[in-house]
Protein backbone atom coordinates (compact mmCIF):
# COMPACT_ATOMS: atom_id res chain seq x y z
CA UNK A 1 0.00 0.00 0.00
CA UNK A 2 0.84 3.56 -0.99
CA UNK A 3 1.98 5.66 2.13
CA UNK A 4 0.27 8.88 2.66
CA UNK A 5 2.15 12.12 1.87
CA UNK A 6 1.48 15.73 1.91
CA UNK A 7 3.81 16.49 -1.01
CA UNK A 8 2.04 17.51 -4.39
CA UNK A 9 4.19 17.11 -7.10
CA UNK A 10 3.56 19.62 -9.21
CA UNK A 11 6.81 19.35 -11.50
CA UNK A 12 4.87 17.19 -14.32
CA UNK A 13 2.20 19.14 -14.58
CA UNK A 14 -0.58 16.87 -16.13
CA UNK A 15 -4.13 15.83 -13.93
CA UNK A 16 -4.73 13.30 -11.44
CA UNK A 17 -6.13 10.30 -13.37
CA UNK A 18 -9.65 10.64 -11.35
CA UNK A 19 -9.95 13.96 -13.00
CA UNK A 20 -10.14 12.58 -16.57
CA UNK A 21 -13.36 12.30 -18.28
CA UNK A 22 -12.65 8.36 -19.11
CA UNK A 23 -16.53 8.21 -20.52
CA UNK A 24 -15.91 11.21 -23.32
CA UNK A 25 -12.13 10.52 -24.09
CA UNK A 26 -13.77 6.65 -25.08
CA UNK A 27 -16.86 8.45 -27.04
CA UNK A 28 -14.07 10.78 -28.56
CA UNK A 29 -11.85 8.30 -29.67
CA UNK A 30 -13.78 6.25 -30.99
CA UNK A 31 -15.28 8.50 -33.02
CA UNK A 32 -11.95 9.35 -34.16
CA UNK A 33 -10.94 5.78 -35.05
CA UNK A 34 -14.25 4.98 -36.92
CA UNK A 35 -14.13 8.36 -38.97
CA UNK A 36 -11.51 7.91 -41.99
CA UNK A 37 -11.93 11.85 -42.45
CA UNK A 38 -11.75 13.18 -38.75
CA UNK A 39 -9.00 10.08 -38.20
CA UNK A 40 -7.01 11.90 -40.91
CA UNK A 41 -7.09 15.45 -39.63
CA UNK A 42 -5.81 14.18 -36.30
CA UNK A 43 -3.05 12.74 -37.54
CA UNK A 44 -1.87 15.10 -39.49
CA UNK A 45 0.45 18.34 -37.93
CA UNK A 46 -2.43 21.10 -38.54
CA UNK A 47 -1.89 25.15 -38.89
CA UNK A 48 0.15 26.36 -36.15
CA UNK A 49 -2.43 28.11 -34.14
CA UNK A 50 -4.61 25.15 -33.58
CA UNK A 51 -7.49 23.23 -35.70
CA UNK A 52 -9.30 25.98 -37.21
CA UNK A 53 -12.69 23.70 -36.30
CA UNK A 54 -12.07 23.34 -32.79
CA UNK A 55 -10.71 27.16 -32.73
CA UNK A 56 -14.14 28.50 -34.29
CA UNK A 57 -16.25 26.04 -31.65
CA UNK A 58 -13.43 27.99 -28.63
CA UNK A 59 -14.40 31.33 -29.57
CA UNK A 60 -18.26 30.94 -30.35
CA UNK A 61 -18.56 29.03 -26.91
CA UNK A 62 -16.68 32.18 -25.39
CA UNK A 63 -19.11 34.83 -27.58
CA UNK A 64 -21.82 33.54 -25.75
CA UNK A 65 -20.37 32.37 -22.12
CA UNK A 66 -18.97 36.39 -22.23
CA UNK A 67 -22.31 37.68 -24.38
CA UNK A 68 -20.18 39.14 -26.83
CA UNK A 69 -21.71 40.16 -30.05
CA UNK A 70 -18.74 38.74 -32.80
CA UNK A 71 -16.56 36.13 -32.25
CA UNK A 72 -12.82 35.77 -33.11
CA UNK A 73 -11.52 32.69 -33.98
CA UNK A 74 -7.98 34.21 -35.16
CA UNK A 75 -6.98 35.20 -31.26
CA UNK A 76 -7.31 31.98 -29.53
CA UNK A 77 -4.09 29.36 -30.00
CA UNK A 78 -5.22 25.18 -29.07
CA UNK A 79 -1.06 23.95 -28.19
CA UNK A 80 0.05 20.92 -26.62
CA UNK A 81 0.18 22.95 -23.27
CA UNK A 82 2.17 26.18 -21.88
CA UNK A 83 5.82 25.47 -23.18
CA UNK A 84 4.37 25.12 -26.83
CA UNK A 85 2.44 28.34 -25.98
CA UNK A 86 5.01 30.24 -24.88
CA UNK A 87 7.20 29.59 -27.58
CA UNK A 88 4.86 30.65 -30.23
CA UNK A 89 3.75 33.72 -28.34
CA UNK A 90 7.38 34.39 -28.21
CA UNK A 91 8.05 33.96 -31.95
CA UNK A 92 4.88 36.17 -32.94
CA UNK A 93 5.36 39.02 -30.25
CA UNK A 94 8.90 39.73 -29.88
CA UNK A 95 12.37 39.57 -31.42
CA UNK A 96 16.08 40.15 -30.32
CA UNK A 97 15.94 43.91 -31.24
CA UNK A 98 13.09 45.34 -29.67
CA UNK A 99 12.41 43.25 -26.40
CA UNK A 100 15.34 44.90 -24.17
CA UNK A 101 13.76 43.25 -20.96
CA UNK A 102 11.63 40.34 -19.64
CA UNK A 103 9.94 40.16 -16.30
CA UNK A 104 9.06 36.67 -14.48
CA UNK A 105 7.31 36.29 -11.20
CA UNK A 106 9.64 34.69 -9.05
CA UNK A 107 9.37 32.08 -8.38
CA UNK A 108 8.05 30.96 -12.08
CA UNK A 109 7.07 28.05 -14.21
CA UNK A 110 10.07 25.46 -13.72
CA UNK A 111 10.75 25.59 -17.86
CA UNK A 112 10.36 29.09 -18.52
CA UNK A 113 13.69 30.14 -18.05
CA UNK A 114 14.95 27.60 -20.44
CA UNK A 115 12.38 28.63 -23.50
CA UNK A 116 13.09 32.38 -23.29
CA UNK A 117 16.64 31.31 -22.96
CA UNK A 118 16.40 28.93 -26.51
CA UNK A 119 15.08 32.27 -28.00
CA UNK A 120 17.57 34.18 -27.24
CA UNK A 121 16.82 36.31 -24.33
CA UNK A 122 19.06 34.62 -21.63
CA UNK A 123 20.75 38.42 -20.92
CA UNK A 124 17.18 39.94 -20.54
CA UNK A 125 15.19 37.78 -17.69
CA UNK A 126 14.86 39.48 -14.66
CA UNK A 127 12.77 38.49 -11.76
CA UNK A 128 9.72 40.05 -9.69
CA UNK A 129 8.95 38.88 -6.36
CA UNK A 130 5.40 38.39 -5.27
CA UNK A 131 3.99 39.52 -2.19
CA UNK A 132 0.36 38.71 -0.59
CA UNK A 133 -0.92 41.17 -3.30
CA UNK A 134 0.55 39.34 -5.96
CA UNK A 135 3.24 40.76 -8.24
CA UNK A 136 5.54 43.50 -6.47
CA UNK A 137 4.52 46.49 -8.75
CA UNK A 138 6.58 49.03 -7.04
CA UNK A 139 9.78 46.94 -7.54
CA UNK A 140 8.64 46.05 -10.75
CA UNK A 141 8.28 49.80 -12.07
CA UNK A 142 11.63 50.44 -10.43
CA UNK A 143 13.18 47.93 -13.05
CA UNK A 144 11.20 49.17 -16.00
CA UNK A 145 12.09 52.76 -15.59
CA UNK A 146 15.84 52.02 -14.94
CA UNK A 147 16.06 49.71 -18.12
CA UNK A 148 13.70 52.82 -19.97
CA UNK A 149 16.51 55.17 -19.05
CA UNK A 150 19.19 52.75 -19.98
CA UNK A 151 17.96 52.07 -22.92
CA UNK A 152 17.37 56.07 -23.80
CA UNK A 153 21.07 56.25 -23.01
CA UNK A 154 22.28 54.19 -25.01
CA UNK A 155 20.10 55.31 -28.21
CA UNK A 156 20.77 58.79 -27.77
CA UNK A 157 24.83 57.85 -26.97
CA UNK A 158 24.25 56.27 -30.94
Amino acid sequence: MKAQTDIIDLHKGSPAPELLPKELLATAFSTIIHDQTVLNRCLDYGPGAGDNQVRETIADWLCRRNSLSQSNSDRIAVTAGASQNLSCTLQCYTSLESTHAIYLVAPTYHLVCDIFEDHGFADRLQAVPEDDQGVDIALLNTKMCADFERMESVRINN
